[in-house]
């Protein structure tokens, strides 16, 4: 019952691989049965051939079975030769492979069972019969119909061949007897051996399934522990941006606002007094100051306002058709005029007089001007900032050098990320949010172009600008209603972070 209940539980994905795993397991052990097989036809053979005395030989094997171990050692030997690189069945050979397996054990029952016959005649010892069937019940794996036809099939030939051998009916009984216990006993065997493999590869499929789910569910783990960490990493870096953000911004607005109160309870204090034409100097400064503050805060509120534009999308350039090299001669000459204090020498160099690409105007006054004030702010008096032109494949190759203090190595990486600064500290000497370098990128990028640093600690950096070499055919000319302003405009309020 237990065999059956097995046989029919078996889940329909286990069918096709337990029907190879057996064919091959059953090749393999029956290539070592046709080896024992082999080896004791050999025996026989040999002491029925070497052994003259017939009383010594018939003692012990039936020399009339000659034949029969002839045919059986050439069996063997020639399923030992048909099987011998088999280790592993395929699909494609399992029915050839079927066909060697029912062959092999069909022919070495059948011919054990006509020696036993011979053998029964005489001394009575049926032995070939019975270990063969014995060998095959417990070595190879029969399934309930296999088992019982082979069997069955070859133990109704035995007891026919006793029968027609022995001609006593009392002695046919005798033997039938004697040996139906030991067919029971051998299809017992059969039944439990079937039966433990059949369990035995149930389960360790089992294992193997339970065993890749848990592979699955701890890779699974694994990526989802990944993925949350990465996620908490950037939880974290957003965290710190956020708190960047708000200290450098609540920082940018305190300082002009605390300057321009500050001035402003300078002049109510001036206009208290009665000689206010004596105080005129004072009260110009003081409007100086409260201007150029200003300018700060529409210089920071301009740059908060199109870093929101451009991340969400709705930032409108205005491309048309001008000359780059008259946008950046002209504003960096407007700059040189009003550092000139400064001591710092602003040199200014172009490969051709003239070079009309497909630009935003507006932004790349914006980022030229940004990129000057920064070099302004870094380079120490007696220094130089170098602003150059050139072409190279296909792009216009702008270029700001300075030599200034330079950007530290590990800072190289970042300077394009918003809210970045080379100098972090509360204490630093040149203002900044942060922001500008990040909006410079993307007004260049939206551009389809590029900016690259290089800088060395001490010696200063230059910052690469790399513009397609591109115009806007008519039919893609649009009007714009961007307004500009002037070139002193532009520079009061983007080098109003740099104090004289």
């Amino acid at each position: 019952m237990k065999t059956k209940h097995i046989s029919n539980h078996i889940p329909e994905r286990y069918k096709d691989g337990l029907k190879l795993e057996i064919a091959a397991i059953n090749i393999v052990r029956e290539r070592a049965l046709s080896y024992v097989s082999a080896i004791f036809s050999t025996i026989i053979i040999s002491i029925i051939l070497f052994i003259n005395d017939p009383v010594i030989v018939d003692k012990y094997v039936s020399r009339h079975s000659l034949h029969i171990h002839y045919i059986l050692l050439t069996a063997s030997l020639i399923f030992i030769f048909l099987t011998f690189k088999v280790e592993k069945i395929k699909k494609h050979r399992a029915k050839y492979l079927k066909i060697c397996h029912y062959s092999i054990v069909s022919i070495v029952l059948l011919l054990c069972a006509a020696i036993g016959v011979n053998n029964e005649l005489i001394n009575q010892r049926p032995f070939a019969y019975v270990i063969a069937m014995f060998s095959i019940a417990a070595v190879v794996i029969l399934g309930r119909l296999e088992r019982y036809v082979i069997f069955l099939t070859s133990y109704a030939l035995y007891i026919a061949g006793i029968a027609y051998s022995i001609k006593e009916p009392s002695q046919v009984f005798e033997v039938y007897l004697f040996t139906l216990p030991l067919l029971g006993l051998a299809l017992m065997v059969s039944a439990m051996n079937y039966s433990s493999f059949i369990r035995n590869y149930i389960y360790n499929k089992l294992i193997q399934e339970k065993n890749q789910q848990l592979d699955n569910l701890q890779k699974i783990t694994e990526e989802m522990l990944k993925e949350r960490t990465e996620q908490l990493s950037q939880a974290k870096a957003t965290e710190q941006i956020r708190t960047a953000f708000f200290a450098n911004i609540s920082h940018e607005f305190r300082t002009p606002l605390n300057l321009i109160f500050s001035t402003e309870q300078l002049l109510d204090d001036i206009s208290k007094g009665e000689d206010l034409n004596g105080n005129r100097e004072k009260i110009n400064k003081c409007n100086r100051i409260i201007k150029q503050n200003c300018y700060r805060l529409t210089r920071l509120i301009g740059n908060l306002i199109d870093m929101t534009k451009l991340d969400a999308g709705c930032y409108n350039a205005c491309f048309r058709n001008i000359d780059v090299v008259k946008t950046a001669e002209d504003i960096t000459m407007s700059v040189a005029s009003y550092i000139k204090d400064k001591e710092i020498d602003l040199i200014f160099d172009t490969e051709f007089e003239e070079k009309v690409i497909a630009i935003d105007e507006y932004q790349i006054k914006r980022v030229l001007l940004n990129l000057l004030s920064n070099a302004v702010k870094f380079t120490p008096a007696g220094g130089g900032i170098y602003v150059s032109l050139s072409e190279q494949d296909g792009y216009i190759i702008i270029s700001v050098r300075d030599t200034g203090i330079g950007i530290p190595e590990d800072m190289r990486n970042k300077i394009f990320e918003r809210f970045i600064q080379v100098d972090k500290t509360t204490t630093r000497c040149r203002e900044g949010s942060g922001i500008g370098l990040s909006l410079v990128k993307e007004l260049i990028e939206m551009h389809g172009g590029s900016i690259q640093l290089s800088s060395e600690v001490g010696k200063g950096s230059e910052f690469v600008i790399k513009l397609p070499d591109n115009r806007l055919s008519e039919d893609d000319l649009i009007e714009c209603a961007c307004g500009f302003e002037e070139n002193e405009e532009k520079i009061k309020i983007e080098f109003s972070d740099i104090y004289n």
